[in-house]
């Protein structure tokens, strides 16, 4: 992995300050809802203990009802058209009260109920088995299906509202009065209208009529008479009694918000908080403040951003609390409160976050006869994190903007360090390309050292200083062929001659075993000698050599006739591809050097090859590059494969051990040098078959040879700087 990703890799770390940023607005989230619930319930507890020096305006009839023959009556902001229709109702989202026959499931009823300064307005949705009609021949209230509405508002006296239908439209309400007969009451109109699966009554009736004291009942005719609401069973006989004085008292109560308790509540409204009262019994009697109304204008926060911080805030563990308004309140919080316990918590309605608190209203238990009168209600105080939240988005993007742009500023830094650094190496690693040739050679190209104080600095200027080294060591070695050479010729010219002279000399035959042994390693030595100083005379020769047009094809023809009769224990083989023009293998070279390469690659061959076995000379030019190729194919053992790039070395041989002919490996780095002066190369590989070895000069074309190979070979020039 390249050193610029390793550092683009490890700057991707930074992606920690992000996180972190995140973690820190979590905590500054949770820190400020915790104070925002205890301040909520503060709140709360200031309120409750206003109230409870009041108990007057708290204490109600709830109590001495039960809560399923209680209806809760929703205040209205505009009048409702009374058509038997639900289209009014559904704008008012209202929740309606539900009851359901526990013998039988299909018979189901549901009651909504609404007033404005004046009326009272009630929806009744039935659903029934089988609908049946009233019919006016029976002396009965309702022969069918009907209504029975039970009101109180009298002192002393109840009254039994009977509601049916002859057919789908106005309804007819009868009761009896206190002589028995049956009268019709003009002050309630409605409709009754028919549906899938039961019937539907819209109503409208003096708040005065109503009172406080009212229940409702649905009434079926089908076999068995059945009720459903909040009258008891009693109510079904009452509606047909004949004798007003059987009409039992009436139990139901309507539950109506309070106009004298919201007053009291607005002294503690703020903006953004919502304070809501219930009855013992959970009933809402007052409820002021907009949880959507904020006492300034935050700053507007891109929505991408927005969406960006709330994905950030843990919400998962907020509850979410549906809105239900039936007039019941059933928060946990204010459920808790009810039963006695200060209650602070977080939802999630919707999109906003909501913190509420929650306590009991009770008033001093010394002031009271009964221990069940001490609770007075409870308070529920609402407030929504928008504001909050505004301003944790607004920190969040600052702190969002910084964190990135520092991120980016790093990864940016360390990116262009990491390319400087990546360059400095990179340049560190040419440089000592540089030192060496195609062949490993050390050039004449200096290292280039370094100033810089740090580690590439102190290796750049440890490789100069090793680059410095090798060349003074291959310089000894290039010159110490020649040294011995001249130095070892006087003392075997000595030792040559007091041979010759004993040989004069009257000797036994053992002495004269050895003088014969002494002077055949005379002659070995000599050879060597002769061997070390032949690349020299090489040398030599080709800074003399002078080019000319030389027919290449002809050279091999005459070159292999003669190997022929010299090695005539080989089958020497000659193949020239047919040129393409007539003058295809004439190219300027020198040709005596040429002569003396072949020499060297036959000679090569001829020691490697079997007796009998076949070595073959092949010319060609390639089509693509124009190369001519001159190749040496011989049978016998195949290269080593890692000696296959050193062959051309000086004084690098492959025979085995215990030939007669001393071999110093310097024919083959002698064909390298009379190629590389001529600006081609020699190249050593095993036959395709595994049968042999071949070896090939690439000579490239008269138009692809540079300028430095002219008559005299150029400084720099691989055939010069042979390294003998």
């Amino acid at each position: 992995m390249r050193l610029r990703l390793q550092l683009l890799l490890l700057s991707l770390l930074t992606l920690a300050l992000p996180w972190a940023g995140c973690q820190y607005i979590q905590e500054v989230d949770r820190a400020l809802r915790t104070g925002q619930a205890s301040a909520l319930a503060a709140t709360a507890q200031a309120i409750a203990a206003r109230l409870s020096a009041e108990p007057d305006l708290l204490i109600s009839g709830s109590r001495s009802a039960g809560l399923e023959s209680q209806l809760y009556v929703h205040p209205l902001s505009f009048p409702l058209v009374v058509d038997g229709y639900t289209g009014d109702w559904r704008e008012l989202a209202l929740t309606p009260r539900r009851f359901r026959h526990r013998d039988d499931p299909a018979f189901r009823a549901q009651f909504s109920l609404a007033s404005d300064a004046a009326y009272l307005y009630l929806l009744a949705e039935v659903s029934t088995p089988k609908l049946s009609y009233h019919d006016p021949g029976q002396p009965e209230l309702a022969s069918g299906d009907h209504l029975v509405l039970a009101s109180g508002a009298d002192v002393g006296l109840s009254r039994y509202y009977v509601i049916s239908a002859e057919a789908p439209g106005p309804i007819n309400v009868t009761f009896r009065d206190a002589q028995g007969q049956i009268q019709r009451e003009h002050r309630i109109r409605g409709h009754w209208q028919e549906t899938d699966n039961g019937y539907r009554v819209e109503l409208q009736m003096p708040l005065n009529l109503a009172g406080d004291s009212l229940a409702l009942a649905a009434v079926t005719r089908d076999g068995t008479p059945r009720m459903l609401g909040t009258l008891s069973e009693e109510a079904l006989l009452a509606g047909q009694a004949q004798d007003p004085g059987l009409l039992p008292p009436v139990s139901g109560k309507l539950i109506y918000p309070s106009k004298d308790i919201e007053a009291a509540l607005a002294v503690f409204a703020q903006p953004g908080v919502r304070l809501t009262l219930t009855d013992p019994l959970g009933w809402e009697l007052a409820s002021v403040g907009d949880l959507n109304q904020t006492a300034e204008q935050q700053p507007q926060v891109h929505w991408l951003l927005r969406h960006i911080y709330r994905a950030a805030l843990p919400t998962g563990e907020l509850p979410e609390l549906p809105v239900s308004r039936t007039g019941l309140n059933h928060h946990p919080a204010l459920i808790n409160a009810l039963g006695g316990e200060t209650t602070r918590q977080w939802h999630q309605r919707g999109t906003q976050r909501i913190g509420a608190a929650a306590t009991m209203i009770q008033q001093d238990p010394a002031k009271v006869s009964a221990v069940e009168d001490i609770m007075l209600g409870a308070i529920l105080v609402e407030q929504s994190s928008d504001a909050m939240q505004a301003l944790t988005e607004t920190a969040f993007v600052r702190l969002l903007s910084i964190g990135l742009g520092t991120m980016v500023l790093l990864i940016l830094t360390l990116l262009g360090y990491a390319s400087w650094l990546s360059w400095r190496i990179r340049r560190l690693n040419q440089s000592v390309k540089n030192l060496f040739d195609s062949e490993g050679r050390v050039g004449r190209a200096q290292a280039r050292g370094s100033r810089a104080p740090d580690e590439i600095g102190d290796l750049a200027r440890n490789y100069e200083a090793l680059h410095q080294r090798l060349q003074a060591y291959t310089g000894y070695l290039k010159t110490l062929a020649a040294k011995l050479s001249h130095e070892l010729r006087t003392p075997l010219a000595v030792v040559r001659s007091s041979l010759d002279n004993l040989e004069h000399q009257a000797l036994p035959s053992a002495a004269r075993e050895y003088t014969e042994r002494a002077q055949s390693g005379v002659n070995r030595l000599s050879g060597l000698v002769t061997a070390m100083s032949e690349a020299s005379r090489v040398e030599a020769s080709i800074a003399r050599a002078e080019r000319e047009p030389l027919p290449l094809d002809q050279l091999l023809r005459d070159m292999t006739a003669a190997y022929r009769d010299l090695h005539r224990q080989h089958r020497i083989e000659l193949e020239i591809a047919p040129p393409s023009t007539p003058h295809a293998y004439t190219q300027e070279l020198a040709p005596d050097l040429i002569v003396q390469l072949l020499d060297k690659l036959m000679d090569n061959a001829v020691d490697f090859c079997p007796e009998g076995e076949e070595i073959r000379l092949t010319l060609t030019r390639a089509p693509n590059s124009g190369d001519l190729h001159l190749s040496v194919a011989n049978q016998g053992p195949l290269l080593p494969e890692a000696m296959e790039s050193q062959l051309f070395d000086s004084l690098v041989s492959v025979r085995p051990l215990g030939q007669e002919r001393a071999h110093l490996g310097l024919g083959l780095h002698i064909a390298r040098l009379i190629a590389h002066y001529h600006s081609g190369e020699v190249r050593a590989a095993n036959l395709p078959d595994g049968s042999g070895v071949v070896f090939t000069l690439i000579l490239p074309p008269l138009d692809a040879i540079g300028p430095e190979s002219g008559s005299q070979p150029q400084k720099g020039t691989p055939g010069v700087d042979t390294g003998v």
